[in-house]
């Protein structure tokens, strides 16, 4: 979800002196810096190198893990998410791939390949397994897919059908609340009929303001409330006005890394017919149609999951999350049905909240711990949905 561009990773992690140490770089002038007491390696995107290759040509990464350790736990973290604060339970040598967006999704697979490759040469016992969250949840089922040497994955509250997907997830509703909203007084947003123009996206206090207007509204005039929940109807996201305000700031937020990312705008509806309204064929009529440019939705789909699959891998969602919702669930499940050998299994948790990625801690390391018995040769752990801890 940001502008396709160079990049350095900053690598920070475990020496077993205890001292801090500076490493002279290769020739990209790549900084590998190495910090005393953090019992892991910090990967980080920043702006930088193209040559991701570089960063691992030579580098020691066994003398920055602990000696032997029982496991190695490869987390990929979403940029927009806070990074989980589980893995230090794990007793797993933790290193973390942080910065995750969809729209570096590419560059960034394509670095924890190079990542996984050189973890090969180390001496572990065992390749390593992955866990992420968001973005980073859909890169483990990615790299599950390509044959990475690990043993499992563990997916959480991620986009699991596909950035395509997610991409027409964020833009429907912002068409969608668009439409319902056109007429309504203190609810219009700017940015819409021009998403190229990326100066025009409102703030998140416009945004707040006009969902505040809309559910004001609602209990006292009609067409608010009925205009309310035909939002909610026809995007399948319960009327909460927590929820309409992480969506559409996520949209406002997403678009500028589209555009910087793809060079235009990848998302294209106007085949898309919208349903469960009171009146299908004037809204159908009434919601704005964005045009993608050329050839964006074939290369987004390249970030599609298929459904194949032969490590286990284990998924985490919050019922109620509104941005990844847990209805792409039943998509990928879909997919990996036709699969005689994806192992697949799926764990919610029912928190009630409304915020992107709701998932308390212990119910992240609970799943990262069943994952850890499956692989080690247990049971397939059984489909299930947990009240929140």
């Amino acid at each position: 979800m940001r502008c396709s561009r160079f990049f350095v990773l900053m690598l920070a992690g475990l020496l077993l002196s205890g001292a801090a140490q500076a490493l002279t770089a290769n020739q990209t002038g790549q900084a590998l810096q190495s910090l005393s007491g953090l019992g892991q390696l910090e990967i980080k995107t920043e702006a930088g190198t193209t040559d991701m290759r570089a960063t691992f040509q030579g580098f020691p990464l066994s003398a920055y893990l602990p000696a032997a350790p029982a496991h190695v736990l490869l987390m990929l973290d979403d940029a927009d998410l806070p990074p989980q604060r589980w893995p230090a339970q794990t007793g797993a040598a933790v290193i973390r791939l942080g910065g995750l967006t969809g729209s570096q999704l590419p560059a960034e697979l394509n670095a924890a390949h190079l990542l996984l490759e050189a973890l090969n040469k180390t001496d572990s016992p065992t390749p390593p397994l992955l866990a992420g969250n968001g973005v980073g949840g859909l890169a483990v089922i990615l790299l599950l897919e390509r044959r990475e040497p690990v043993v499992g994955g563990l997916s959480v509250c991620a986009p699991v059908s596909g950035w395509a997907a997610q991409v027409a997830n964020l833009t429907d509703f912002r068409l969608v609340y668009d439409y319902f909203t056109r007429s309504l007084a203190g609810t219009r947003l700017t940015g819409l009929s021009d998403p190229v123009n990326t100066a025009t996206l409102p703030t998140p206090a416009q945004t707040a303001a006009s969902v505040d207007a809309l559910f004001a509204g609602a209990p006292t005039i009609d067409r608010f409330n009925a205009n309310l929940g035909q939002i909610g109807d026809v995007t399948h996201v319960r009327a909460d006005a927590g929820a309409y305000r992480l969506l559409l700031d996520a949209y406002s937020r997403e678009v500028p890394r589209w555009q910087a990312a793809y060079g235009g705008f990848p998302y294209n509806n106007a085949a898309t017919s919208y349903q469960s309204s009171m009146d299908d064929d004037p809204m159908n009529v009434g919601v704005a149609r964005t045009a993608a440019v050329a050839g964006l939705a074939d290369q987004l789909k390249t970030l599609t999951p298929t459904g194949h699959w032969s490590q286990p891998l284990l998924t985490l969602h919050d019922l109620s999350d509104p941005l990844y919702s847990e209805d792409t669930e039943a998509v990928l499940r879909s997919r990996a049905g036709g699969s005689p050998l994806t192992q697949f299994t799926v764990q919610n948790v029912g928190s009630g909240g409304v915020r992107a990625c709701d998932v308390p801690d212990d119910a992240v390391l609970s799943a990262y711990r069943t994952l850890q018995t499956w692989v080690a040769g247990g049971p397939k752990p059984p489909d299930r949905t947990l009240d929140a801890p």
